[in-house]
């Protein structure tokens, strides 16, 4: 007869929360497409490596891109970050549970250019996506947008699809300071969220000041960073998943 083997309480307790735990902190975002110089650091100043083709990446991480670099990382729910030229993004938290039946994304984007497209068909109760700059927090359930962080730390962010929510940033007085450099008048500024609809765009100014959402027309300003974002998430929709 074969014997029974007993594991400990305590043991199978850590086993069940391993087996249970969600995709957390590291490697979550592969990297699709890159083209140019693209590095990867563990600090907004790095020091830097190149970045390598599909390598993935999680919290802590942040990605460089030179004067001739762009970068697309794809979450697991198929939700896509491109980074333009001269930009500088930084991963804060990464969640994905079995089946992105719940999701969580928050990132900085210091300094540059970022187009998301966050997908909402896949399931999940729960999913929440937050990027932030030196002025905003853009937070988005589902949709397409653009967003921008230029050096004076103003913000400006344009959606395609969808809608998202734009607060001011969560400064509370007298905490830590993170590594982005806050601006002291913006962690005073108070203002309510502000909802960005299809086809509408947002500026936040360099000392905090959110303007009114205002309508634009894409195919009118003929941005080249804009048409090859849209072309290629047509061509991506098109292709065989």
């Amino acid at each position: 007869m074969m014997k029974r083997r007993w594991i400990p309480l305590a043991s199978a307790v850590l086993m069940l929360l391993i087996l249970s735990a969600p995709a957390l902190a590291q490697g979550v975002a592969r990297v699709t497409f890159q083209e140019g110089s693209t590095f990867v650091g563990d600090s907004e100043k790095g020091p830097w490596r190149p970045l390598a083709d599909g390598e993935r990446l999680g919290p802590g991480q942040f990605v460089n891109t030179a004067p001739d670099g762009i970068v697309e990382l794809t979450l697991p729910d198929r939700s896509v970050i491109r980074l333009a030229s001269e930009t500088v993004y930084g991963i804060e938290t990464a969640l994905f549970t079995k089946n992105n039946k719940r999701r969580k994304w928050s990132a900085k984007l210091i300094l540059g250019r970022m187009w998301s497209k966050i997908n909402r068909s896949v399931g999940g109760l729960r999913a929440n996506y937050d990027t932030h700059t030196p002025t905003a927090v853009v937070g988005v359930r589902g949709t397409v947008f653009n967003v921008a962080a230029s050096a004076d730390t103003s913000t400006e962010v344009s959606v395609f699809e969808g809608r998202v929510g734009v607060e001011p940033p969560l400064v509370e007085p007298g905490a830590p300071r993170t590594e982005m450099a806050w601006p002291t008048e913006v962690s005073e500024k108070k203002w309510e969220e502000v909802i960005v609809s299809k086809l509408q765009r947002l500026r936040i100014a360099a000392d905090g000041t959110p303007g009114k959402p205002q309508a634009f027309d894409p195919a009118a300003e003929k941005d080249p960073w804009v048409d090859w974002n849209r072309d290629r998430d047509a061509k991506l929709a098109a292709a065989p998943q």
